[in-house]
C-alpha cells in the first residue's frame, strides 16, 4: 500500500488559507486603484474572482462526495458482488464523508438497500430506469458507463430536494460486459451547499446555482439568493461527474461608494474565503487520513484472520498457487501439512466459546514460532490450519509435524485459572507430478487428517500422490 502520512500537515493547513487572504486582498486592492476609473469593469473583475473561486470549492466538495460512489464500489466487487454487508460497508463510509446522507445499492436499477433505512423505507424498490422521473438521468449513466450526477432531485420518500451520485456498475459474465446495477450516494442539498452560498446574500451578492437534470421540465435551480439574478452576472461552470452545473454571482456596488466600506468589503471576503480554504484543507487532510486508515483497514481483513492473525484463505490460496507451479516446472520439493484440533467442540462445550479462542491463539503462535520464515501458515477455517512447507522433503516434514504434534500435546494452558489441555491431528501429502494443481495435494493432505482421525487422532498421517 502506498504510504501516506497519518498527521496533519501544519504547513499546508496555514499556507493555503494565507495565500487565498493575500490573493484576495491583492484583488481587491488592485481594483480599488482603477476603482473611480472604470468602476463596472472593476465590479466584474471582482465577480469574476470570487465567482471562480466559489465554483472551484463547490467542484472540490463534490469530488470528495462522490468519492463514496467509488468506495462503495469496491467493496461490492471482493465480497463478489455480495450485499450482506452493505450496512457494515456504509456506516464506514459514511463516518468519512460527512456530507452524504445516505448510500444505497440498485441491482439492475431497482434500489434494494439503503443505510440508513429509518425514514427511506418508501424508497426501497424504486426502479430508476422505469421511472418517468428518474429513467432519462439513469439511461445516461448506464449508455455512458459514467459516474453520473443528477440534481436537484425531489426524494419520492420524505419530500426533500437533494442531489444524487449514480455510479453504473459493470461486470463480466461469460466473458461479456454485463450491467449489474447502481451504486448511489444522495445528498441532502442544504448539506451539501452548507453555508457556502447562503452567507452571501448578507454581502450583497446575488447568486444562483443551477444544477443538472435531465429528468426535470423545470430548470433545475439548486440554490438562489433573494434577489434575483440578471443576465450581467458573471457566469462560471461547475463539472460534475458526466455533466456541468452553473454558477452566477453579481454584486451591486452602489451600496460601497464610500472607500472605507469598500476596502472593508475586501477584507471581509478575504477573510471568508480564507476561512473556506482552511476549513475545506483541514476537512480535505481529515478525510485522507481517514481513508488510508480504512484501506488499511480493509486490506488487513482481506488477507488476515482477524483473530489469530494468520494470513487467511484466501490469501494462502493465492500463495499456495505460486508455489505449487514453482515445485512442478522446477522440481521444488512442497510439502502441506493439514492440522485440526482434536476434540474442539468438547473444549467450546465445556469451557466457552472464549476459551476456545484462546486455543485458536495459542495453537496459531506455537505454529508461528515453529515455522521457517520459507513456510506459509494460515488459518483455513473453524479449528483447521494448513502449513505449506517449501523446499522440505517428506522426512524433514514428518519430523517437523511430529515434532509440533508432541510440543502441543506436552502444553498446558490456562483460561480463567482452568487448565486446558488439547492435541492435534496432522495430515500430510507431497506435490506429485500428476498434480493438476495445489487443490489436489489440499485434498490428499485432508485425506490424511481424515485418517489420522480415523486411527486415534493426536498423531500424524501421510498420503502419497
Amino acid at each position: 500500500m502506498k504510504s501516506v502520512s497519518k498527521t496533519i500537515n501544519v504547513k499546508r493547513l496555514i499556507l493555503y488559507p494565507l495565500v487565498t487572504l493575500l490573493t484576495v486582498l491583492m484583488l481587491g486592492e488592485y481594483a480599488f486603484v482603477f476603482f473611480k476609473k472604470d468602476k463596472l469593469e472593476e465590479q466584474k473583475k471582482y465577480v469574476d474572482t470570487l465567482t471562480k473561486t466559489l465554483s472551484e470549492v463547490i467542484q472540490k466538495e463534490i469530488i470528495v462526495v462522490t468519492s463514496a460512489t467509488s468506495m462503495l464500489e469496491t467493496l461490492l466487487r471482493q465480497d463478489h458482488f455480495a450485499t450482506t454487508n452493505f450496512n457494515d460497508w456504509s456506516r464506514e463510509i459514511l463516518s468519512i464523508n460527512e456530507n452524504v446522507s445516505n448510500l444505497q445499492l440498485a441491482p439492475g436499477g431497482i434500489v434494494m438497500d439503503i443505510f440508513p433505512l429509518e425514514g427511506n423505507e418508501q424508497a426501497i424498490g424504486h426502479d430508476l430506469l422505469h421511472d418517468p422521473k428518474r429513467s432519462i438521468g439513469a439511461r445516461i449513466a448506464v449508455d455512458s458507463k459514467e459516474l453520473t450526477f443528477i440534481g436537484p432531485v425531489r426524494l419520492i420518500q420524505n419530500n426533500r430536494l437533494a442531489v444524487i451520485a449514480r455510479k453504473p456498475v459493470f461486470r463480466y459474465k461469460n466473458q461479456q460486459e454485463t450491467f449489474w446495477g447502481f451504486t448511489i450516494a444522495l445528498i441532502y442539498v442544504e448539506e451539501l451547499m452548507g453555508d457556502l452560498l447562503s452567507g452571501l446574500d448578507d454581502l450583497g451578492l446575488n447568486y444562483q446555482l443551477i444544477g443538472s437534470n435531465p429528468d426535470s421540465l423545470t430548470q433545475p435551480i439548486i440554490a438562489a439568493s433573494i434577489q434575483p439574478i440578471s443576465n450581467q452576472a458573471m457566469q462560471y461552470p461547475v463539472l460534475v461527474p458526466n455533466g456541468e452545473w452553473l454558477l452566477s454571482v453579481e454584486y451591486h456596488f452602489e451600496s460601497l461608494t464610500d472607500d472605507f466600506l469598500y476596502h472593508g468589503l475586501i477584507l471581509l471576503m478575504a477573510s471568508l474565503l480564507s476561512y473556506f480554504a482552511f476549513i475545506y484543507e483541514r476537512k480535505s487532510q481529515l478525510q485522507q487520513i481517514e481513508l488510508v486508515s480504512l484501506n488499511q483497514q480493509l486490506e488487513s481483513l482481506a488477507y488476515f484472520d482477524s483473530l489469530t492473525g494468520l494470513r487467511n484463505r484466501r490469501s494462502a490460496s493465492d500463495i499456495a498457487q505460486e508455489l505449487f507451479h514453482l515445485a512442478q516446472h522446477s522440481q521444488v520439493p512442497l510439502i502441506v501439512a493439514f492440522l485440526d484440533i482434536d476434540y474442539f467442540k468438547h473444549v467450546n462445550d465445556v469451557h466457552g466459546h472464549q476459551a476456545g479462542d484462546v486455543i485458536l491463539k495459542a495453537l496459531s503462535n506455537l505454529c508461528a514460532k515453529s515455522c521457517r520464515e520459507s513456510d506459509i501458515i494460515a488459518r483455513w477455517g473453524g479449528e483447521e490450519f494448513i502449513v505449506f512447507l517449501p523446499y522440505t522433503d517428506l522426512d524433514y516434514a514428518l519430523v517437523f509435524c511430529e515434532t509440533l504434534r508432541k510440543n502441543i500435546s506436552m502444553e498446558c494452558f490456562m483460561y480463567e485459572s482452568e487448565k486446558i489441555e488439547f492435541t492435534i491431528s496432522i495430515g500430510l501429502s507431497e506435490v506429485a507430478p500428476a498434480d493438476k494443481s495445489i487443490e489436489d495435494v489440499i485434498k490428499r493432505a485432508d485425506e490424511a487428517l481424515y485418517l489420522a482421525k480415523k486411527n486415534g487422532r493426536n498423531r500424524c498421517e501421510v498420503s502419497l500422490g
